[in-house]
């Protein structure tokens, strides 16, 4: 049945998108925190300090970015919001091989953790919104694909070393611009602004 309270996120292709974002997610993780003990071997860098920054980034993320992700979901900006997160975790991803800079790879790994909580935050309030006392289904559904992630990320970064990190930007940059072609192909859903506020 079609859900009781649509809201804005709602045919407009993120809902679909967080299914590989979170698969990503997983992935993310998983590339992460393998890779962090050739970091950590490179550059002197502490393995725990790398962990550690990208976990103030997940814990920190909800204290400085919650409201500003709801005044865009409430605005119907949930496609920008979340391509906008992909794009700043491609930037992460695209600079962590390419520096031995501790100060920059604290950054990068503390920006992975605060934009892949943006998008699971972006995500929760959709999916709490549209589906309401339901979203335990779908949210199996998104740990799902998150654990499938988790599982093959350390044969993804074993395999493709430090270029795991380039197809990891990749894929993210790719479902940004599909949700960026739709924002700004389509424009916001009609009567956005009375589904966000169901019946």
């Amino acid at each position: 049945p079609p859900p009781a309270l649509p809201a804005m996120g709602l045919g407009t292709g993120v809902l679909r998108a967080y299914f590989a974002v979170s698969f990503m997610r997983g992935l993310t993780s998983g590339v992460a925190s393998t890779s962090s003990v050739e970091i950590s071997r490179v550059t002197g860098i502490p393995q725990s300090l790398l962990v550690a920054s990208r976990g103030v980034g997940l814990t920190m993320s909800p204290l400085f970015f919650s409201k500003g992700i709801g005044r865009m979901v409430w605005s119907g900006e949930s496609q920008s919001a979340f391509a906008l997160a992909l794009l700043l975790k491609l930037i992460c991803e695209l600079a962590v091989p390419r520096t031995e800079s501790s100060a920059a790879l604290y950054a990068c790994y503390c920006g992975l953790g605060l934009t892949m909580s943006v998008l699971d935050l972006n995500a929760g309030v959709l999916v709490s919104r549209i589906h309401g006392k339901d979203c335990g289904y779908i949210m199996m559904q998104y740990c799902a694909a998150y654990g499938a992630g988790c599982i093959i990320s350390p044969w993804v970064a074993v395999y493709l070393g430090a270029s795991s990190w380039d197809a990891l930007a990749i894929v993210d940059f790719v479902v940004a611009a599909t949700l960026l072609s739709r924002r700004f192909g389509q424009g916001k859903p009609r009567d956005w602004k009375v589904k966000i506020r169901g019946p």
